[in-house]
């Protein structure tokens, strides 16, 4: 499993340090679907605001992931209880 990110910077104020960065993170093994991330409007000029911003990015992914754990279980817990429900019935 290789994982890889791609940041896009799109400049909105150069003399201020004001860009839109976007996060795009796929993975090897569901390549056909990569995640995108946007901090529309960010502060970039020192250190700590160009970590502030991937750490966002970071946030917003983490967010993700565990919605769609929540997502998966809810799923699985609802197949499982329909297929015992069912096979019971046989």
């Amino acid at each position: 499993m290789a994982i890889t990110w791609d940041t896009k910077i799109t400049p909105i104020d150069i003399t201020n340090n004001v860009a839109s960065v976007q996060g795009t993170r796929t993975d090897s093994e569901d390549a056909e679907n990569p995640r995108t991330y946007n901090v529309p409007r960010a502060v970039i000029d020192t250190p700590a605001q160009k970590l502030a911003v991937m750490d966002e990015i970071w946030a917003k992914h983490q967010a993700a992931m565990t919605e769609e754990t929540v997502i998966s279980n809810f799923v699985n817990a609802l197949e499982v209880q329909a297929n015992a429900n069912l096979e019971a019935r046989e």
